[in-house]
């Protein structure tokens, strides 16, 4: 079921997304200037070099902590010096910074160009600085350099002449200006000449213009991937001279975002003022993409957010973040293209890049044969979780999961072959991000139950059916035992939750029948919402129907659904048959029980789990894209290798960028006690979850203590701890509407209870009017 948490795999058509690219490879740089200049000579070279992140290590060859936060997350296949392909533990790895050139299957950029045709071309300037030049790393960074002459294992690499030079393909000219800020902001925005950071780009797709969605209004959940989000390109690093983590982190910035914008740009340490940033907010062209909270982020990776804030005080034109929130590599560069593949039990077949796209490029022009290249894909309504921590082997051990999607290794002579892909069920995801994080998932009993009525529907949003405070109450009714509600009164008397294994009857036979006539009462007499209620959860293997008969031998009664009327009907009492089970009646008043499947599901309690599962459901599935990758009713969390649970979370939600959320149902506000709720704050912290959910299934009206003053807020006013009640969960129509909060807490009086239920019952009818129309016909016929 689609965003559902289970084990069901891909079956028929699904829209995936698949990219073609060079291999991209992370290079360690020490705190040296020459070395990261020298580095950027070489990335520049190298085709798709500019797109190549830097990651400082200190003198001790640890990796600095703000990229082992993100590095195995981020869309790169490695890190120079590092074997562990799924980069586990590395902090405690010790990485040696390349020198010379180092032994990859690389290729001489410049060389996809004519050979001697260069005035196909636009001309290539290299702008170089004077060593003693404020701004000389900071264009080196936003330009790129190249050396004399190509370096000789790149030439060596590609299988090409040693004698080739740049100036054999391109014209190149050589300038060493002063460095300004206007003067760098006039290059960056001129379309011609060519940069060497865009000539080792050729051909390629790369960078981004960041979001285009609104970004201004109220934030209701923790976003601390917000500032990078909103910023987008338009960020500024000011640069302290000699630290090369800035010139890094500026590399890295216009890895991620391109080089079509004048920004991201540095800005030395000494001229960062108002004015210049002021100069750089009027440039034309700034990205300008959605609506912005800030058009403009000021980061440094040398200083803190405090030392910038002192520096250049404050105001609503700019904001001043940590590099934390501003780091990002983005995304590779390559060729994208969507197509639709037909999935066989999680199995597709796909084509890297058909021969008859790029033919000129691959074939024609002098590419190395044992080039690194991979192929990526992902499945656009199956998303992969995209998180910080996550990059696990794939089903064949040779692809991998990061970033998304899963990426497999090419080569240029292959990209037409069929390649066959296995793609993980939503379950599966969730156990992979869980098992990152040291911990394992194990379905619930309630889980399970809740999973097996969500079976029997088309979807998720089916439970509507179920949202309606009389139709639950009698449904309860139907699943216990006789007195069961002397016992739930004298529990909740005595402060205690009602135990449903003790309540509910074992087995079917135990429940108690009710008429079409208690159906009709709780709706309101609508004759017509009855109908198509009881027609829905009997299709839906909610209820059964049947009738009631007497053994006209021994009188013993029992029951009989309509499914299983087949004559003879054998009496269970005396074994006799019946020859007239209806003896003088002319007419049959049928009625109804409860399935097996929403009998367990009241005796374990779950009901709540499905009623909480659609509200978050609906909100979070919303227009285009969902958030989420999918929930479960239930789940166990254990500490990896261990049988006994840490917590249970009765759903839990695996969004996209790889929170697992915990969700506390209660069938009552009383059964949200102290230590349920440090319980729950337990199991999210275990979780690493920025926020979680605490419901209660009744009205604030009926409750004995208020669930809204269980909510709890971070520091910036978003949402730690979420708590609603029926008022929340039992809308009809739920929507999560710009600039407001879904999650307030709401308390209804009794007529607006009434207007509610009355709305529901009137959905109902609504709902049997449309059923079986074809909405297309009637269009067309008018």
């Amino acid at each position: 079921m689609r965003q559902l948490l289970d084990d069901e795999e891909l079956n028929g058509a699904h829209d995936v997304r698949i990219t073609y690219r060079p291999s991209r490879i992370a290079v360690p740089v020490r705190q040296s200037v020459p070395e990261i200049m020298g580095q950027i000579r070489r990335q520049c070279q190298i085709w798709a070099g500019a797109v190549a992140p830097f990651i400082p290590i200190d003198e001790n060859g640890k990796i600095d902590q703000c990229y082992q936060r993100i590095l195995p997350g981020s869309a790169i296949d490695g890190i120079l010096g590092i074997t562990d392909p799924c980069m586990i533990n590395l902090g405690r790895l010790v990485v040696s910074a390349p020198t010379v050139g180092h032994a990859r299957r690389i290729q001489l950029a410049v060389a996809l160009l004519d050979f001697k045709k260069q005035d196909r071309y636009k001309r290539l300037e290299v702008v170089e600085l004077s060593d003693d030049d404020p701004w000389r790393e900071i264009y080196a960074a936003c330009l790129g350099l190249l050396p004399e002459v190509p370096d000789f294992d790149i030439l060596q690499s590609g299988s090409l002449l040693p004698e080739l030079r740049f100036d054999d393909f391109v014209s190149v000219s050589r300038e060493t200006p002063s460095g300004s800020l206007e003067d760098l902001l006039v290059r960056l925005s001129a379309l011609e000449p060519v940069t060497p950071r865009k000539l080792s780009m050729f051909s390629l797709e790369y960078g981004s213009a960041g979001s285009t969605a609104i970004r201004i209004g109220r934030k209701v959940l923790p976003e601390p991937d917000f500032a990078k989000i909103d910023g987008g390109p338009n960020v500024v690093v000011v640069c302290t001279p000699g630290d090369i983590r800035d010139i890094a982190l500026l590399w890295n910035l216009r890895c991620a975002y391109g080089d079509s914008f004048v920004l991201p740009i540095g800005i030395p340490l000494e001229e960062a003022t108002i004015d210049a940033l002021r100069t750089i907010r009027s440039e034309p062209l700034l990205s300008r993409n959605g609506i912005a909270e800030s058009s403009l982020y000021v980061t440094s990776a040398s200083l803190s957010e405090a030392d910038l804030s002192s520096k250049l005080g404050s105001s609503d034109k700019f904001r001043i973040v940590d590099v934390d929130q501003m780091l990002t590599l983005g995304q590779p560069s390559g060729w994208t293209r969507k197509e639709s593949l037909a999935w066989i039990h999680g199995v597709g077949r796909y084509v890297p890049l058909p021969r008859e796209i790029h033919r000129d490029l691959f074939e024609s022009r002098a590419i190395s044969v044992l080039l690194n290249m991979r192929s990526d894909i992902e499945v656009l309504d199956a998303p992969f979780p995209n998180a910080n921590d996550i990059r696990v082997h794939a089903p064949d051990a040779v692809s991998l999961f990061f970033s998304g999607m899963q990426s497999a290794p090419q080569s240029p002579g292959t990209r037409s072959d069929v390649r066959r892909v296995t793609w993980p069920n939503r379950l599966l995801m969730a156990r992979a991000v869980a098992a990152r994080r040291d911990l394992e998932l194990r379905e619930s009993e309630p889980g399970r139950a809740a999973r097996i009525v969500l079976g029997g529907l088309e979807d998720i949003y089916e439970v509507q059916n179920l949202i309606h405070a009389p139709l639950l109450s009698l449904l309860e009714k139907m699943a216990a035992r006789q007195g069961f509600s002397w016992y739930k009164q004298r529990q909740q008397k005595a402060g205690q939750e009602p135990n449903p294994a003790e309540a509910v009857g074992p087995t079917t036979d135990d429940l108690p029948e009710e008429s079409h006539g208690a159906f009709k009462k709780i709706f309101r007499n609508n004759e017509k919402a009855t109908k198509y209620w009881l027609l829905w959860a009997e299709r839906s293997k909610l209820i059964v129907k049947g009738f009631p008969l007497r053994c006209p031998a021994c009188h013993a009664k029992q029951w009989t659904p309509v499914a299983a009327f087949t004559p003879p009907i054998i009496c269970r009492g005396c074994a006799k048959e019946m020859a007239t089970p209806f003896g003088d009646r002319t007419t049959i008043e049928f009625k109804y029980r409860l399935s097996e499947r929403l009998r367990r599901l009241y005796q374990s309690d779950g009901i709540g789990h499905l009623l909480a599962t659609r509200f978050f459901y609906l909100l979070f599935n919303s227009g285009k894209d969902s958030q989420i990758v999918g929930l479960h009713p239930g789940i166990e969390i254990l500490k990896k290798g261990e049988n006994s649970p840490i917590g249970e979370a009765d759903v839990l939600m695996l969004t996209l960028n790889g929170d697992l959320i915990p969700v506390e149902v209660k069938r009552s506000a009383g059964g949200l006690t102290d230590d349920e709720i440090q319980r729950l704050d337990k199991l999210a912290r275990k979780l690493g979850a920025p926020w979680s959910v605490a419901a209660a299934c009744q009205y604030a009206k009926d409750a004995a203590k208020s669930v809204k003053d269980l909510a709890d807020y971070w520091e910036d006013s978003t949402y730690r701890r979420i708590a609603i009640g029926y008022d929340n969960l039992l809308q009809l129509n739920l929507r999560w509407l710009f600039n407001e909060d879904p999650f307030e807490a709401i308390e209804l009086s009794e007529g607006e209870i009434s207007e509610r239920e009355d709305s529901f019952v009137k959905h109902l009818a609504a709902q049997a009017d449309a059923d079986g129309v074809d909405w297309a016909a009637k269009g067309m016929l008018g």
